[in-house]
């Protein structure tokens, strides 16, 4: 949810609906929600800062980051549960990343949605791409 000033979270999950802001700047979520900061949505966090840093930003690189299946620290523990929680992009089965979304907002603002749908074997299926201007 969102308005001229703020932008919100909103979840269902855990079966706890809940409703939350989110701080200025770059927000990641996970399934666990903003309040949980996992190794992955730290090093995305700091990943997506540094590429805004750039003059121009292409959806696919910030796409690419999200699609990243490699661990970006040392788990705690073994298993899926710690690779679920330390690699951006997960493809166990029955479990896993089945879309990554990004959102870009220009000054101007023109929106770019971008979403890239995966199987369950992790394979990018399709992109959609929509633009809009905010009024």
């Amino acid at each position: 949810m969102a308005d001229d000033e703020s932008l919100g979270f909103v979840s269902n999950h855990d079966e706890s609906p809940r409703a939350a802001p989110l701080p200025s700047g770059v927000s990641t979520i996970t399934n666990s929600g903003p309040d949980v900061d996992w190794p992955k949505a730290a090093w995305l966090r700091e990943q997506v800062t540094e590429a805004l840093g750039q003059d121009h930003v292409e959806a696919s690189a910030l796409l690419d980051l999200l699609a990243r299946n490699d661990p970006v620290s040392a788990p705690e523990t073994d298993g899926d549960t710690a690779r679920v929680a330390t690699t951006p992009f997960v493809a166990l089965g029955e479990y896993g990343t089945r879309a990554s979304t990004v959102l870009l907002v220009e000054h101007s603002g023109e929106v770019t949605f971008v979403e890239r749908t995966y199987d369950g074997s992790g394979v990018a299926t399709s992109d959609r791409t929509f633009a809009f201007l905010l009024a």
